[in-house]
């Protein structure tokens, strides 16, 4: 019996295919580069990097693009993701997938708490005494602040933050929502450690990033890079130029001023179409209805986003119109500054 199981073990393993061992143990950077070589011809390493470079053609039978495609799914199972760069030869660096870049959930409802209490207080100081006598919604300050300003700017950035992350989802691409900064300044103001005069940033926000930075998540190519980085400020700006069409147009004849008012500047499409929307515009800015003063952070916002500063999305857009290597350039960061 046991020299029968010992004969059809023995003809199983003839049966099996041989593996060819190879003499040497690789280590991790021939490994990889065992890998890059099914998808391109690799013409030798690139020094003086943390992570290896090589330089590669594509091999005439797929395109360069479609090679890096199927490279990637390939190094995903291992951790590592490839990045390809134009050059004369093509650039392939291998870095290990990014881990641990969102924040938590507790981290995230903090920040949002607090941009909460912070961009109400910022409404509070925006209408203080310059109110109807029944107030815009209530007479409690605090309320026509929270329904009249801050409730309008949280439901566009989260319209906002929701239609980026779809965007980058129909591509297979995991990102972060937008998280509000709230700004310390209004905050010394609210408990009097800070002068009015010295409130210099009135929003109640200080900045509106997606964490993680949008520029430090895997993106295909730098056209997808770019469409995303234009979602958060068309949406920002369209909205606010509607919440101050409809804010001017709720805004009454003549209110009583009991102190010196923030007075927002129209944005230039909305001073265009402000003789067919109400008479006395200018004079109307001073006692604007809340919905006008939410529009005026929003445009504000959003407009400053597409200045070509890094993480801002102008920024990411400079990057898909350029490269990494050209908009961080030095030379062309003072050109556009200068």
């Amino acid at each position: 019996m046991s020299s029968d199981i010992a004969e059809s073990t023995g003809t199983t393993a003839d049966r099996l295919p041989k593996i060819n061992a190879h003499r040497d143990v690789w280590g991790q950077k021939e490994l990889l580069e065992r890998v890059v070589s099914r998808y391109f011809i690799v013409n030798g390493e690139l020094g003086g990097t943390k992570w290896p470079v090589w330089k590669v053609d594509e091999k005439s039978s797929s395109d360069v693009h479609d090679s890096l495609d199927s490279l990637n799914l390939h190094l995903d199972s291992l951790g590592w993701m490839a990045k390809l760069q134009h050059g004369e030869p093509w650039l392939v660096q291998v870095l290990p997938v990014p881990e641990r870049q969102f924040p938590s959930i507790r981290t995230t409802v903090g920040f949002w708490s607090f941009s909460l209490i912070t961009a109400t207080i910022a409404g509070m100081l925006w209408i203080d005494d310059a109110r109807p006598d029944s107030g815009w919604f209530m007479t409690s300050l605090f309320f026509d602040a929270l329904f009249g300003y801050t409730i309008p700017i949280f439901v566009v950035i989260v319209l906002a933050s929701f239609l980026q992350k779809r965007h980058a989802q129909k591509y297979g691409l995991r990102v972060g929502h937008l998280t509000p900064i709230p700004d310390p300044s209004i905050a010394l103001f609210s408990i009097g450690l800070l002068p009015k005069s010295l409130l210099i940033w009135p929003f109640g926000i200080l900045i509106i990033p997606s964490l993680p930075r949008m520029d430090a998540r895997p993106w295909k190519d730098r056209e997808m890079l770019g469409w995303s980085a234009l979602i958060v400020p068309s949406v920002m700006i369209i909205v606010g130029i509607k919440l101050w069409i409809i804010g001017l147009l709720l805004t009454p004849e003549l209110i009583s001023i009991g102190s010196m008012q923030y007075v927002p500047e129209m944005p230039l499409i909305v001073n265009l179409l402000s003789p067919i929307i109400t008479d006395g515009v200018s004079s109307k800015l001073v006692w604007a209805h809340p919905f006008a003063k939410a529009g005026s952070m929003l445009c504000f916002f959003g407009w400053v986003s597409l200045l070509p500063i890094p993480t801002f999305p102008g920024g990411r857009l400079l990057i898909a119109r350029t490269s990494m290597s050209e908009s961080r350039n030095s030379t062309n960061q003072l050109f556009l500054f200068a």
